[in-house]
């Protein structure tokens, strides 16, 4: 943490998109908390959802501090290597598979050839190769909008819009906008 810094404000929502985009993909919609713990952990320090939920205020929200940016890829690595263990964990309990028929890599797809995936699948196809770490790389290098080297651009969803709510029983905390 350290001196005040001045940013335009293209740079200001710049670090506010891809600060939602990671929270949003690695904790959900409901990310703010959990964003804001592992802010705390990584730091040593406290930090609430407060200060999280002021980067995305529609009225003078704050700057994202560069500090935040620097703490963001090991939170998305992090995040993704425990995406990764669940996703694996949830292989294992189906090992038949389970996809409603139509799906993609499923049999009855309309001339899909299945896709397989899974460890059976990956000794089966050595050659093909997909590094995640890599790919995580060259999508914090590109920002949140930048075109990802040998990737088909992916849109960034937007934010999710939150209002702040207060409840006798937990205080105040954070609620999506229902319309």
């Amino acid at each position: 943490m350290g001196a005040r810094e001045f940013t335009d404000g293209d740079e200001r929502l710049r670090r506010m998109t891809l600060v939602g985009a990671v929270g949003s993909r690695v904790y959900g919609p409901m990310w703010q908390t959990p964003l804001a713990e592992a802010i705390a952990e990584a730091t040593g320090r406290s930090f609430g959802r407060a200060r999280v939920s002021q980067w995305f205020q529609e009225t003078t929200p704050k700057p994202v501090p560069m500090w935040v940016m620097d703490l963001l890829p090991g939170i998305a690595r992090e995040g993704a290597a425990r995406l990764r263990v669940a996703a694996d964990e949830l292989d294992a309990m189906f090992p038949e598979g389970g996809a409603p028929p139509g799906a993609q890599g499923e049999p009855e797809a309309d001339g899909e050839p299945p896709l397989e995936s899974g460890p059976p699948a990956a000794e089966a196809a050595p050659d093909v190769e997909f590094d995640l770490d890599g790919f995580m790389d060259r999508v914090l290098e590109a920002g949140p909008s930048g075109p990802i080297e040998g990737e088909e651009a992916m849109p960034v969803p937007p934010p999710v819009e939150t209002i702040a709510v207060w409840s006798s029983h937990v205080g105040w905390y954070q609620s999506p906008v229902r319309r």
